[in-house]
């Protein structure tokens, strides 16, 4: 099941109003999963998104620098 399919079903097994907050969490980069984690397994978490956001970001100037 792909996550489209996922946050569709949570979404509508949701109360109005939580569907805000989980949004507003996968924004910040803490999912569920992470949320259940003890605080140094989140940092860590955290720090490999955030390197791979980097990541990507640098992918995507290279890719606008060669057209």
């Amino acid at each position: 099941m792909g996550y489209r399919s996922r946050k569709l079903i949570f979404l509508v097994s949701q109360p109005a109003g939580a569907a805000d907050t989980e949004d507003a969490d996968l924004k910040s980069g803490l999912t569920a999963r992470t949320a259940r984690q003890d605080p140094q397994s989140q940092l860590e978490e955290t720090r490999e998104n955030e390197r791979k956001m980097r990541k990507m970001r640098d992918v995507v100037k290279k890719m606008r620098d060669v057209v």
